[in-house]
């Protein structure tokens, strides 16, 4: 995620091997099965990934993938409002670059 830029979801990290998910015996041993991680961008430059875990194997669901995004990203915007942070961050789930920064919903600059 950090290089792509991208989200990327597994279904079971527990099984994974540590080249590819660097965690996965901390998770096997918690009991964490699916993993879905999503870019915080901005300029598209990744500044942090949010990773939402399941103690249950979950199949890659693109109808929740968004949903998260979307809430996720009216959080951030209505939480640096309040604080007159910049609200140009967002979480993204594909090409940064390719993300164009929407008008704030709630009405703050």
């Amino acid at each position: 995620v950090w290089k792509s830029g991208c989200t990327e979801w597994h279904e079971d990290v527990s099984v994974l091997p540590t080249t590819a998910f660097l965690r996965s015996e901390l998770a096997a041993q918690t009991e964490l099965k699916a993993a879905f991680a999503v870019p915080l961008c901005k300029d598209s430059r990744v500044l942090a990934v949010c990773i939402f875990y399941s103690r249950y194997p979950l199949p890659a669901n693109p109808q929740m993938e968004n949903t998260c995004i979307a809430i996720a990203n009216e959080v951030l915007i209505t939480t640096f409002a309040r604080s007159h942070m910049d609200t140009s961050l967002r979480f993204v789930p594909g090409d940064p670059a390719a993300v164009e920064v929407a008008p704030s919903k709630t009405g703050a600059s």
